[in-house]
């Protein structure tokens, strides 16, 4: 969790299934994990353009 926070408030996620792989998750589990953060009320959103998630 501590590094899906770092590499989300550094910008550095890349597109979903680059992210997952970054933390050793498949495609699902990162979408899980994500969903559990958005239901803690902190506003994760994802940039087409830039291709990456951020605060």
């Amino acid at each position: 969790m501590k590094r899906m926070h770092k590499l989300i408030v550094s910008e550095n996620t890349g597109a979903p299934s680059v992210f997952a792989r970054k933390l050793s998750l498949s495609r699902s589990q990162l979408y899980n994990e994500l969903e559990v953060i958005k239901e803690l009320d902190a506003p994760v959103k994802y940039c087409k353009k830039k291709r990456n998630l951020f605060l």
